[in-house]
């Protein structure tokens, strides 16, 4: 008797979502045209890298301005230096015809600008602060003087605002890094000050302003945005857009953290593009030593009670300590800075238990324990005026078990051992004002290797919906990521002319051991009738050991720019730029699908384009980027700026690894004597040995077919705006945007389950053939408004609003028109934001976050199988996902986070800081899930939240060279 089975439908919507977490990545191969590109544009990277001046303003700033007389009259030949004292490092320069003077590649820093002239007094501004890719602009108007000019120095404090911005884009200060209340100490939530970002409960900002597909579709791993740490891109090919491939793992200790930069609309061809680009840049030592060390503390008495909460978890904490230290090696010439962070938590982790005595010893709470470290450390050396030179390592070491909550036992979950580690270097080199070159080579390894929490069967009792053991139908999983990338970037300046070039050649070696269900899942009706058995098998190799679960795609990414900013006249600012990128081998180009499975698929409907032949195209694109500002009012008070970009991401990885192990690694299901089958056991081999009997080629497996004509995403960006200097150090900020994005990757499945489940809808050869392709589309157009004090004199102020509207269009393979200008499930309309940072008397400091963001729609269904597919999950209310928006204020997101520090100050350098963050201060309830089912008697009520007040207590030591 020849017998097929495939998944059941109890567990068929739990795989759906799973197949929508972004924790999963995808592979590609090389093919002979792409490597013999790579030798050629490999050689011209290098090439460049050998010439002598060249310049990335990704993370350098410019100081410029005019320098004039008491009557306004140009000064020529006037030398303005800039020097930073911490590191005694110091660029000059001199006015040209019309007064005018730039001071460019300077790197991050607080300068005292200095202009100096025979027969004037010198001028002095102190404390001017250059933050990344910062442009500011600094006048001096000098006076004549009959005395020697080394006995005059007028010191003046600078109130430098940055006016000349193109890009919308948002600075991090240190302080703001330091000061303001971080629960989960991911620096990437402190993104949430950006306006047209999104924070929940201080998880890492989300950008997804062009990011959004239906809920109904899979989440495929295409990956947005852009994290630059030091220059260099740090984005993986793992379905996260960080390194550790989830955004939420921290990575990067915030002591290391010195400042950072969020642009959402970005403009400068240097940048790879997305949703947004993160520009981060870490610490460095100085002539002063420094040390700083911190500890938080919060258990579960420092918690209040949750809205939808019977009764409040106890039992919990978090620790987290850390300490940072910099300082010279030799003075002024070499430096150095280290850090070690600590995170330790106990997560309260709650069971849903059957109401039945079969299940009386099961625990229906535990207290989880999980925890990281990080590490990092950086060397810098400064021989010269004109050479800066880092080596940097940071890591993540992350060994825990992650158990589930739900109707399951404590074994349902899995274990996470990660090794992380960044290797940076990083050369800048400034042989006079009008040249720059950064050079940066990297090596970056990242292991995630997860097994199951025990070698026990997973036992679903169907008729109670409960899970019994580990989660062994996805583990366990071994990937490996090993990639390299040189980048060099190129600056010249000729007249009136900034002229950037650049390029950069990355090589990843990504490799999957994936045999989920290595061990049995076994499916019963009731405790003690059993009627299903899956295992993994090997199509090749039957055994435990198969090699049919492993894949490795290795693939390359070029990329080159050129770019031109033209300074017409003092007023306008145009900048033309071109950016090239290749993606080669990042499809698995060279699979083929054999003979039989093409035959079978291709029989049962499956278009051609669909069919792998191993001539798959790689990746060329061209993206035009324009930007613009205009200082209308003339004396950069009031300033135009815009810009137009398209930007193309990475393809997505995701559904090429399943793709590539779908057809050689099965999950075989075999029938229990219940349904005639073979007799009970739970032994793999003995279950390996039943679906070897029925046949390899009677399996029926869920396979993955990508696309051949899959494009990568693209995105265009334009923004209009405008710069107003309100008062000398605040700045308010108008911008009207709008982002497309097109190519967004989703995979359909072309053969569900039809009449209410009881067969496949185009063959019984298969159980779910998803089609994976560049199918949705979706458009962000928003206002944004800030209001900007930056931090001085001991206190800051930003003020955000953000009126915005995400529109999302989704085709499935095959089929036309499916959804059409729906809302996006990140179509929050109103976000407001006020942040601060205010210094009061007696050393005590005070800063916050207040958030308030209306509601985004969710998916509402119908609570039937209108479709007859087996699964209710996927019909929806008048027919269109995210139809359906909780109503009322009381349903907005509401958030106060405080911060309350008092600094004693202990001598010689020395002080203690006491301090109290309160998340969710005022304990607004905010839900974060609601009931979708029309027929729920609860329908619209929520059913999850966000979390309510919490507590923590920190103290933190500061020592400083030289400060009193």
């Amino acid at each position: 008797m020849q017998l097929r089975y495939s998944v059941t439908l109890q567990f068929y919507f739990l795989i759906y979502n799973i197949r929508n977490m972004n924790t999963f990545t995808k592979l590609t191969q090389f093919t002979s045209i792409g490597n013999r590109l790579c030798h050629v544009i490999f050689t011209i990277v290098f090439l460049l890298t050998l010439q002598p001046g060249i310049k990335a303003q990704s993370t350098f700033g410019s100081i410029e301005g005019t320098v004039t007389d008491d009557k306004g009259e140009p000064l020529i030949g006037v030398a303005v230096l800039a020097s930073d004292p911490s590191t005694g490092l110091s660029r000059g320069t001199t006015t040209d015809e019309d007064g005018n003077y730039q001071l460019l590649s300077l790197p991050r820093g607080v300068y005292n600008v200095t202009a100096s002239y025979l027969g004037y007094q010198t001028i002095e501004k102190q404390n001017t602060k250059l933050m990344i890719g910062q442009i500011l602009r600094l006048d001096f108007q000098m006076q004549e003087t009959t005395v020697n000019m080394d006995e005059i120095l007028v010191i003046a404090q600078s109130d430098a605002v940055e006016m000349r911005q193109t890009s919308v884009a948002t600075p991090i200060a240190t302080e703001q890094i330091e000061y303001l209340p971080v629960f989960s100490r991911n620096i990437l939530s402190l993104g949430q000050l950006a306006p047209g970002a999104r924070s929940f409960d201080g998880n890492a900002a989300d950008f997804n302003s062009g990011a959004s597909e239906p809920g109904v579709q899979s989440a495929t791993g295409a990956v947005f945005g852009q994290y630059i740490v030091d220059g260099l891109n740090t984005k993986g090919r793992t379905a996260g857009a960080s390194i550790t491939g989830n955004v939420n793992d921290v990575w990067l200790s915030q002591l290391v953290v010195d400042e950072m930069r969020f642009i959402t609309h970005g403009y400068d061809a240097q940048y790879e593009g997305g949703t947004e680009v993160t520009v981060i840049e870490t610490k460095r030592g100085t002539n002063n030593f420094e040390v700083t060390a911190f500890a938080n503390g919060y258990q579960d008495w420092m918690r209040a009670q949750g809205p939808l909460e019977e009764t409040k978890p106890e039992g919990f904490y978090r620790y987290q300590s850390g300490v940072f230290a910099s300082g010279p090696i030799i003075r002024d010439k070499l430096f150095f800075a280290a850090s070690y962070e600590r995170n330790d938590e106990i997560e309260p982790t709650a069971f849903v238990i059957p109401d039945d005595p079969l299940f009386s010893n099961y625990e229906r709470l535990i207290n989880n324990e999980v925890g990281y470290t990080l590490w990092s450390a950086k060397l810098t050396a400064q021989p010269n005026s004109k050479n800066l030179i880092d080596l940097s390592w940071f890591a993540r070491r992350d060994d825990h078990d992650v158990v589930l909550p739900g109707a399951n036992t404590r074994e349902f979950g899995w274990t996470q051992d990660q090794v992380t580690d960044n290797f940076i270097l990083r050369h800048r080199y400034t042989p006079n004002s009008k040249i720059n070159n950064e050079f940066i080579a990297s090596y970056r390894f990242n292991q995630w290797l997860t097994t199951s929490l025990s070698q026990n069967p997973l036992n679903l009792y169907s008729n109670y919906g409960f899970f019994e053991g580990p989660m062994n139908i996805f583990w366990p999983l071994e990937q490996l990521e090993n990639q390299t990338n040189i980048t060099n970037n190129f600056q010249i300046i000729a007249s009136n002319h900034v002229v950037k070039i650049g390029g950069s050649y990355e090589y990843s070696d990504l490799t999957y051991d994936w045999p989920l269900l290595s061990q049995p899942f076994i499916i019963y009706a009731e405790p003690g009738v059993p009627l299903l058995g899956q295992i993994g098998v090997g199509r090749t190799d039957q055994t435990e050991n198969s090699n049919d679960a492993f894949t490795s795609i290795p693939a390359h990414h070029l990329a080159f720019f050129a770019q031109d900013d033209w300074q017409i006249n003092d007023r306008l600012l145009l900048s033309f730029g071109l950016r090239y990128s290749s993606n080669l081998g990042h499809l698995n180009n060279d699979f083929v699908l054999d003979d039989t499975n093409a035959r079978k698929l291709t029989e049962a409907g499956v278009p051609e384009e669909y069919i792998a032949k191993g001539d798959r195209k790689n990746f060329h694109n061209l993206g035009p980027r324009l930007r613009f500002s205009y200082d209308l009012s003339g004396d950069d008070r009031t300033v135009l700026f815009g810009g137009y970009a398209r930007s193309y991401d990475r393809p997505p990885l995701n559904d090429v690894n399943a793709e590539a192990r779908g057809f050689n690694w099965l999950q075989a299901t075999v029938p229990f004597e219940a349904l005639g089958g073979f007799p009970f056991s739970t032994d793999p081999a003995v279950l390996r040995g039943y679906a070897a009997s029925l046949g390899v080629d009677n399996i029926t497996p869920n396979v993955t077919l990508l696309s051949n004509d899959v494009a990568n995403p693209v995105f265009d960006d334009f923004s209009l705006g405008i710069n107003q200097r309100i008062a000398p150090k605040i700045l308010g900020t108008l911008n009207f945007a709008m982002k497309n994005m097109s190519n967004g990757f989703a995979s359909y499945n072309f053969n569900p389950f039809i009449d209410g489940g009881s067969t496949r809808r185009v063959t019984t050869d298969y159980g779910d053939i998803f089609l994976a392709d560049d199918t949705w589309s979706s458009s962000y157009r928003a206002m944004m408004m800030t209001v900007r004090r930056n931090f001085s004199d001991g206190w800051m102020f930003q003020f955000n609003y953000t009126l915005a509207s995400v529109k999302t269009e989704l085709q499935r393979p095959l089929e036309e028109g499916v959804f059409e200008d729906i809302n996006a499930s990140t179509d929050e309309r109103h976000r407001f934001l006020l942040t601060g940072i205010y210094t009061l008397p007696f050393n005590i400091r005070i800063s916050g976050i207040i958030t308030l963001a209306s509601p985004t729609p969710r998916n509402a269904i119908t609570g039937s199988d209108d479709n007859l597919d087996g699964d209710p999950e996927n019909d929806f209310l008048d027919g269109q996902p995210f139809n359906w928006r909780p109503e009322g204020f009381e349903n907005w997101y509401r958030n106060f986070d405080l911060n309350l520090a008092k600094t004693f100050n202990l001598g010689n350098g020395n002080s203690v800081e006491l301090r109290v963050d309160a998340f969710n201060l005022f304990n607004f309830d905010n839900f974060s899930a609601f009931q979708v089912n029309r027929m729920a008697p609860n329908f619209g009520d929520p059913v999850a939240a966000f979390n309510p007040r919490r507590v923590q207590l920190g103290v933190r030591y500061h020592f400083k060279q030289g400060q009193q």
